[in-house]
């Protein structure tokens, strides 16, 4: 059908609790020019979890992705991952460290094949390289097809597929999500979001920023909500998911 997934039934959140925290931020606050656009924002991720970011626009989702990436360096604040520090505005370092985000947008390299744009994200050569490569095109049937083709001219679904498969390439320890769902048909936006929860089946932590409330909630283990670059709300997402999403957004009701 074009947009195949590996799937599974789309599972109940895991309620791994790991004694360290995979991701620890510590009061980070980041700035751009006059302008703050997170304020001493503290949050962590456990082993397994999927954990969701949420808040209107503008509320600096994809500015603590960013952060925790090692795209912008804070002017306070650590992110600390397995108990050692990410050095802020060095994201080969944070991926080398373990972290891989998949970005808004996706930004695949729309010239280059499908697996030119694999052979990127791995950190492995010569036969490992040969064998991530076939792991990536047995758990994404449609890129095996088009490894040969541009991936600028595949669909919206299937370069956020290739997007997540290139992240899955230097077998990160934590995935960070910004806004997977952006741009995707309902039916297509199912199918990502059935892969992230195959994903943590397997063990893999997760980060996942996402307008769709609702279904982020549905998928994540828990989850904080953004407000004007400081969190509002966090807690459990079965106990979030009861809230009114205004007062959610507004930070009242939820759990602190």
């Amino acid at each position: 059908m074009g947009e195949q997934l590996v799937t599974s039934s789309f599972s109940t959140a895991s309620t791994v609790v790991a004694d360290q925290p995979v991701i620890a931020v510590t009061s980070l606050t980041v700035r751009y020019g006059a302008v703050t656009a997170l304020r001493e924002v503290s949050l962590e991720v456990g082993r397994g979890e999927i954990v969701g970011v949420l808040g209107p626009n503008g509320a600096g989702k994809s500015t603590l992705m960013r952060t925790i990436a090692g795209v912008h360096k804070p002017v306070t604040g650590q992110v600390l991952l397995e108990g050692r520090p990410v050095v802020g505005g060095a994201p080969e370092k944070a991926a080398r460290a373990g972290l891989r985000l998949v970005p808004e947008g996706r930004r695949i390299f729309g010239p280059l094949t499908v697996e030119e744009n694999l052979r990127i994200g791995s950190m492995s050569r010569g036969s490992t390289l040969k064998d991530d490569l076939e792991a990536a095109y047995d758990r994404f049937p449609i890129l095996g097809e088009r490894r040969s083709q541009s991936a600028g001219t595949l669909s919206g679904g299937e370069q956020q597929q290739l997007a997540i498969a290139r992240a899955l390439m230097a077998h990160p320890t934590v995935i960070l999500y910004d806004e997977p769902s952006l741009g995707l048909a309902p039916r297509i936006v199912d199918q990502i979001f059935e892969l992230i929860a195959h994903l943590r089946d397997e063990g893999v932590t997760s980060v996942l920023v996402e307008q769709n409330a609702r279904l982020a909630l549905d998928l994540s283990d828990r989850a904080y909500v953004l407000g004007s670059g400081s969190i509002t709300a966090s807690g459990k997402s079965s106990d979030l998911a009861k809230i009114d999403l205004a007062q959610l957004y507004l930070g009242k009701g939820a759990q602190r």
